[in-house]
């Protein structure tokens, strides 16, 4: 009886031990060598048992294949945020327009290895922020693919989308689709793509050009 008291407690402080560790949410290492290598996430396929985004992240070489993300970080009070992911098992707060993107890249790709400033740069390293922002336009040059999130989809999103693929379809035809005959019509339609605030960000020419 008293041994199994006794494994009952180490039981219990483990289980308070890890739930400790846990509350104290993820913690960067260093960068092996400031002046070459990244980190790179890959997001589970899986929820955790809470429901959570799992996030693995690492090192890697940027001669590694890889792709970046180019979007719009918003506002940190934005849509009820941060909301909580796991990265390498640890609590990590992210914001709402990040957190729809990991979503969606969870269902579609996942395991893919992705570079993205807010995770794979350590934020509150004043060092290493200032010497990987420095090197973002090499980061983001070197990526097989860059992802432009310009944010959820909407109807009219879609609308603008849905029109373009079809002058892309038409474009060695003269005629175009009739609802959009004229380039001031589509223009109109396109003013709630262009009103997001990616379109606001400065970085966008480096990480896209």
């Amino acid at each position: 009886m008293h041994t199994c008291s006794r494994l009952s407690l180490i039981a219990m402080e483990l289980l308070r031990s890890e739930s400790a560790d846990d509350d104290q949410g993820f913690g960067y290492q260093p960068l092996a060598n400031p002046g070459s290598p990244i980190r790179l996430i890959e997001v589970d396929p899986e929820l955790s048992s809470d429901g959570k985004l799992q996030i693995q992240l690492f090192e890697s070489a940027l001669s590694e294949e890889y792709t970046c993300l180019s979007y719009a970080w918003g506002q940190e009070n934005d849509g009820g945020g941060p909301f909580p992911i796991l990265v390498n098992g640890k609590t990590f707060h992210i914001r709402r327009n990040l957190n729809i993107f990991l979503h969606i890249a969870r269902r579609k790709h996942p395991k893919q290895r992705i570079w993205i400033d807010a995770i794979c740069i350590d934020q509150n390293n004043k060092a290493e922020k200032s010497d990987q922002v420095s090197r973002m336009g090499e980061i983001y040059s070197r990526a097989v693919k860059v992802y432009a999130w310009l944010g959820k989809a909407s109807r009219e999103t879609d609308l603008v989308f849905a029109v373009l693929q079809q002058f892309r379809d038409r474009k060695k035809e003269e005629a175009c689709p009739a609802y959009f005959d004229t380039a001031e019509e589509l223009s109109f339609h396109q003013q709630p793509l262009y009103a997001r605030c990616y379109w606001r960000r400065v970085w966008i020419v480096q990480e896209l050009v």
